[in-house]
């Protein structure tokens, strides 16, 4: 039975994990993403964001 808890907990994590990096690896094509003085900044609020929503998506 643990076996199926941890499956269920790493499929969790690696969902949480894969959507902003998928998020970051398509937004290097938009400039207003990385073309900016405050770029690390938008980009760390949008990762937030994509991951704040991907736990969201995750509990539903």
């Amino acid at each position: 039975m643990w076996r199926k808890a941890r499956a269920k907990n790493r499929s969790k994590n690696n969902t949480v994990i894969l959507i902003p990096v998928v998020f970051i690896m398509i937004s290097n094509h938009y400039p207003s993403t990385y073309g900016s003085s405050r770029s690390s900044l938008i980009l760390s609020a949008l990762v937030l964001a994509v991951w704040a929503a991907a736990k969201n998506i995750r509990k539903a």
